[in-house]
């Protein structure tokens, strides 16, 4: 399902309804309006903001972002209740009342995306105040089957969504049960030039314990590739990949990935190591940016976010971060023609 901004789905609450529920409206209206005006800065093509650089009429900027568990900030813990004895109560706080969301979509504002992808997202209601605050259009994909999975996804965008699929197999015979049990989407954006991007949003199979693990993997990769195929067989200029992979860079997954058109893009201009999990101390990449057609030649930069609220400060024993994992940001030029 997607939602171009035009006509709001029934259950989303009104911006001011949201803001006084969050316990937070005079602050939430003030960064609401600093946040308009750097999208309007952005339309004029203003270069930096707050210190970080931003995008242009000639550049596109997308972010990747697990936002872990539905979307409940993290503490070093998977779950949403603390252990006793936890010191810090300031995730409690923020968790009961439901500010995690408005922190994560105001921190990501900083940076200007025009597309983000969301892995364990919340529901479809979250993900609408969510792109609301951003003024974006979103596409949401039910987690697992059926929608019969937790960990649900999401592309929200100010380019125009011209359609949207969940699970979007070449294949159909291929869609099993197992595969995607996390979730995986697509959609078809129109950029400010004219020409047409298709971007896949997916959250591969996690775990790593035995043989099937890395078979199921390499599954969901095989389908992917085989929709990105029939994609760029279609009138798709360029097409997207991003989405926590749940694979390093030393195994057959990776080295599978990389043996058709898609584009690593931190391999291909990041600096580092790229790790993006965890946000507390990050020791491995799992969370990519791929690309392919016209933008894999137009790529500028690639990172990930080690930064701001996206990392735990590990001297504040009151601290949490907004996620387990970090966002990566990555950059391409966009031609006029």
């Amino acid at each position: 399902m997607y939602n171009n901004g035009k006509t709001a789905p029934r259950s989303l609450t009104t911006r001011k309804s949201f803001l006084r529920q969050s316990a937070l409206s005079f602050l939430g209206l003030s960064l609401l309006s600093s946040t308009k005006a750097a999208w309007a800065e952005q339309a004029l093509g203003s270069a930096v903001a707050n210190g970080t650089p931003g995008t242009d009429a000639k550049t596109i900027r997308s972010v990747s972002y697990n936002i872990f568990n539905g979307c409940i900030g993290y503490k070093g813990i998977n779950g949403r209740n603390l252990p006793p004895g936890e010191q810090s109560t300031l995730i409690k706080a923020a968790r009961d009342l439901g500010q995690v969301p408005t922190r994560i979509m105001h921190e990501l504002a900083l940076y200007r995306p025009n597309i983000i992808n969301f892995s364990e997202g919340p529901d479809e209601k979250t993900v609408a105040k969510m792109a609301k605050i951003l003024d974006m259009s979103y596409a949401f994909f039910p987690g697992g089957k059926d929608g019969s999975g937790k960990f649900p996804g999401a592309i929200l965008t100010n380019f125009e969504i011209l359609s949207a699929e969940t699970r979007p197999f070449a294949d159909k015979n291929g869609n099993l049960e197992e595969l995607f049990t996390r979730h995986w989407g697509k959609a078809k954006l129109r950029l400010p030039n004219g020409k047409s991007i298709v971007v896949h949003s997916a959250h591969l199979w996690p775990f790593a314990k035995e043989e099937n693990d890395t078979r199921i993997r390499l599954d969901e990769i095989a389908a992917i590739q085989a929709a990105i195929a029939h994609d760029a067989a279609g009138d798709a200029d360029s097409v997207l990949l991003q989405g926590d992979l749940n694979h390093r860079p030393d195994t057959e997954e990776y080295k599978r990935l990389n043996s058709g058109s898609l584009v690593d893009t931190f391999t291909a201009v990041g600096k580092g190591d790229g790790f993006t999990a965890n946000a507390i101390k990050p020791a491995k990449r799992i969370d990519y940016i791929y690309c392919a057609g016209e933008l894999a030649n137009q790529i500028i930069a690639c990172r990930p976010l080690y930064e701001g609220s996206f990392r735990m400060n590990n001297d504040d024993p009151n601290g949490f971060a907004l996620s387990d994992h970090l966002p990566v940001l990555a950059d391409f030029g966009l031609g006029s023609d």
